[in-house]
């Protein structure tokens, strides 16, 4: 009867029969075309990580930028980043010649170019997630390596792929990880997921634009992970002292190098 009553309904809306059928066999092909291992495996590891209180890991990221539609141009970006969750987040990086660091207490974010003299503070209250959004809607910061710190947004990827692959296990610097490949409607990505069933962190994440001519890409490494840090109580409090001025946010985009704070995924 559900059968009938679909066909029926098709009928007034004007599907043909092999339209349905068409409609079918494509979702049957999206579905055949998404390895549920891989899913589930990617899927603990973004809940492990947004169930931790706290964490903190070292990374290293790479990135293209396309020029003329031909030459490739990677930049590379890196450095440190924790977070205890409901109490602050702190990050250290290095780019091109320069440094920024990064402090967040819950109410306050402060933004500094530690080698340049500068730094700038914005009020925000909230969650990491909520620094996150503001950061990026209101002033066009994006935080390094921020979705493997999301609660929100760590799995977002996930609900959009329409295919996903298991490769199998390898080594990614000394530690076992299962090779995984994903490729969703805006991008191609694979990660590299440590084996350890109670501790499935993120080793190595890779993305491709596959829209763009010369199809640029990210990589991103993850070492040092640390995942029950203790910090000392003044971990996101920040200390200018008299070495650094204080300036507007587009005062230190200009007068500490120029161009945007910090741009990537």
């Amino acid at each position: 009867m559900k059968k009938l009553a679909l066909v029926m309904s098709a009928m007034a809306l004007g599907l043909l029969p092999s339209t349905i059928a068409a409609q079918d066999s494509a979702a049957e092909e999206t579905a055949s075309a998404i390895d549920s291992q891989a899913v589930s495996i990617a899927r603990a590891s973004t809940e492990f990580l947004a169930d931790l209180p706290a964490l903190q890991t070292g990374w290293f990221v790479t990135y293209d930028e396309i020029i003329a539609g031909r030459e490739k141009k990677t930049y590379i970006w890196s450095g440190s980043s924790a977070l205890e969750r409901g109490k602050g987040y702190r990050s250290t990086s290095e780019r091109g010649d320069s440094t920024r660091e990064y402090v967040y207490d819950g109410n306050d974010f402060t933004v500094a170019s530690l080698d340049r003299g500068y730094y700038a503070s914005l009020s925000i209250s909230g969650s990491f997630d909520n620094l996150v959004t503001n950061l990026q809607e209101n002033h066009g910061i994006t935080l390094p390596v921020w979705e493997v710190f999301s609660v929100q947004n760590g799995g977002a990827f996930l609900d959009d792929i329409v295919e996903a692959t298991y490769h199998g296990v390898t080594l990614v610097g000394g530690t076992a990880a299962h090779h995984l490949s994903f490729r969703s409607s805006s991008e191609d990505r694979q990660m590299w997921i440590a084996t350890d069933p109670e501790r499935p962190v993120p080793l190595m994440v890779v993305g491709t634009d596959p829209y763009q001519q010369g199809w640029p890409q990210y990589h991103a490494f993850f070492h040092n992970w640390n995942t029950a840090p203790k910090f000392q109580p003044d971990m996101y409090s920040f200390d200018a002292g008299d070495d650094l001025r204080r300036v507007t946010l587009p005062q230190l985009r200009a007068e500490a190098g120029g161009g945007e704070i910090e741009t990537g995924q």
